[in-house]
């Protein structure tokens, strides 16, 4: 259980897709010790601007009284084989954006001059069949730069009948209608995609797939 990030490069030009380099190396490797990402990263998603592209990720650790601590950050990434990153001890979204174990950053998008982040947010987990699993909800939070993201609702999905967890949330627009997908567990054991809409990222139905 320790995750790193590497890069493929593949050319999109012709008929047939071809993987043209690939990374020697993690461009994300474990964090330094004591750090939130001491036990790897995780990838959450890349966002190109005009003026400077970011890669928001997520890092683990494992601290002595839950399973585990996933909080994120974000570095510019305008050519993955030049990434640096300093290992930063403290995450930018950590416990005191809005969960105590989880604050996955997963999607962005900009729209006139508000950033709109998609995060997964945890503060426990639950016991199934004696083994512990992360138990979170989805949030919406915005703001007018990457530094002011406040959460404007904290739920998307509060009626999901017995699924505990959801994972890989992803956020798009089309035409006048937010769109959320995500995958979704229950106690039983299935994992299925839903669909979520929006026209004001606060009241959320879902669809259908």
């Amino acid at each position: 259980f320790v995750g790193r990030i590497g890069w493929i490069d593949v050319d999109l030009s012709k008929d047939n897709p071809k993987v043209v380099d690939v990374s020697q190396s993690p461009f994300l490797d474990v964090g330094a010790k004591n750090s939130f990402s001491e036990y790897g990263t995780g990838m959450g998603f890349i966002f190109k601007s005009l003026s400077q592209n970011y890669l928001g990720y997520v890092g683990f650790s494992r601290p002595s009284d839950v399973k585990f601590r996933a909080f994120s950050d974000l570095i510019p990434f305008n050519d993955p084989s030049k990434v640096e990153v300093n290992s930063p001890i403290n995450p930018r979204y950590g416990s005191d954006f809005g969960g105590k174990t989880i604050t996955g950053f997963h999607d962005l998008l900009l729209e006139n001059e508000t950033y709109i982040g998609l995060f997964s947010l945890g503060n426990d987990f639950e016991f199934i069949a004696d083994k512990p699993y992360p138990r979170y909800r989805v949030a919406i939070a915005t703001g007018h730069s990457l530094d002011s993201l406040k959460i404007v609702n904290e739920n998307i999905t509060p009626n999901m009948e017995d699924y505990y967890r959801i994972g890989r949330p992803r956020l798009t627009k089309v035409g006048n209608t937010y769109e959320l997908l995500v995958t979704a567990g229950n106690r039983s054991g299935a994992y299925q995609p839903f669909v979520f809409n929006s026209v004001d990222l606060i009241n959320w139905e879902k669809g259908d797939l």
